[in-house]
């Protein structure tokens, strides 16, 4: 990917077979190295969606349901912030709740939820509405690693990609309010 050529060309002294190998075996337990990572929809996977262009799209006519999830990759331990990018998004009833879970080992481990609540809206949105959730990896290593978002209600929505960036200031500040803790 670019970013990972952009990062090798301000890192010289950094051997690229070291940054950009990964054995067959481990294909599928990507270790990403370089934050923010941004993964586009066609990394994603839909139960109720479909890939159409840039985006996972789906219909008014779908059944509610788990319309993205992924990208199965092994993330180390700290705080992360996940901002996934919806392009459109009008709910068919009143209104439509749209979850986001962050899990690992394939939904096993359940690191946090967010659920959001949108209005019908008269017309269709101008502006990404971007669904951010933060939570901390507290293993070592977790594998599988993945984003899951569904929609309760039908609804026409396109998910164009997701970010992941480390989150170092709640880092700081969960030890720096222990440091607090313990001294009181």
């Amino acid at each position: 990917m670019q970013r990972s050529w952009e990062y090798l060309a301000s890192h010289r002294d950094m051997d690229p077979i070291e940054l950009l190998h990964i054995p067959q075996g481990e294909m599928r337990q990507y270790e990403p190295r370089i934050f923010p990572l941004r993964i586009e929809a066609d990394q994603l996977f839909s139960k109720n969606g479909s890939h159409f262009g840039k985006s996972i799209v789906v219909s008014p006519d779908a059944i509610p349901e788990v319309f993205c999830f992924g990208p199965y990759i092994k993330l180390e331990k700290g705080y992360y912030t996940v901002s996934a990018a919806i392009s459109t998004l009008y709910p068919v009833e009143n209104n439509c709740g749209i979850t986001i879970v962050i899990t690992g080992e394939e939904g096993k481990i359940r690191l946090n939820s967010k659920k959001y609540t949108f209005d019908k809206m008269n017309g269709y949105m101008k502006d990404y509405i971007y669904l951010n959730i933060d939570f901390e990896n507290p293993y070592k290593w977790l594998n599988k690693f993945e984003v899951v978002i569904r929609n309760d209600a039908r609804a026409d929505i396109a998910l164009d990609y997701i970010i992941i960036s480390k989150n170092y200031e709640a880092g700081i500040g969960k030890r720096l309010l222990g440091r607090v803790r313990r001294r009181g």
